[in-house]
């Protein structure tokens, strides 16, 4: 792929918008929950011994694990530019996606590291901003593998 222009088609759905904050959130979503309902049954038994902040605490948790699928999906839901068909172009030089409501071009040196999961592509601007990638744009895994061999190429492993 190295001096390939590489043309991919596809269409963003829920699940990979979801799947695609899940792998960014990574541990930390799980480790936040697990700390809030470790702290809240240690706060219970060997501090304060009530059921109240021990209800808080769990309810903090459940309340955090339920709210934020509910946001992405009204998220997913109200921001159209997401569920849009692109065409994405990967040449050695840019990144260019192109839709119906617009189009832009980042250069590779933009990009600070990249993640993946069986079904996703992140590629990092900064910590926070990210492209999505779903592999069922490309035609083959053949096709995903040159692309992570450039990726590698370009930033680095994986993070």
């Amino acid at each position: 792929m190295a001096n390939d222009t590489v043309k991919i088609n596809g269409q963003i759905t829920l699940h990979d918008y979801l799947m695609a904050h899940w792998l960014h959130a990574g541990r930390s979503y799980v480790v936040a929950v697990a700390a809030i309902v470790t702290f809240s049954f240690l706060t219970y038994a060997f501090w304060l011994h009530s059921l109240l902040v021990l209800f808080i605490s769990v309810g903090a948790a459940l309340f955090f694990t339920l709210t934020v699928p509910l946001r992405l999906r009204r998220n997913f839901a109200r921001y159209k530019a997401l569920s849009v068909p692109y065409e994405i172009e990967i040449t050695p030089e840019v990144l260019r996606h192109t839709s119906t409501i617009g189009s832009g071009e980042q250069r590779w040196e933009v990009f600070t590291k990249w993640k993946q999961s069986k079904d996703l592509i992140l590629l990092y601007q900064s910590s926070m901003l990210f492209n999505v990638i779903p592999k069922h744009y490309f035609s083959s895994e053949q096709q995903i593998s040159e692309f992570i061999s450039f990726l590698e190429a370009q930033l680095g492993k994986a993070a």
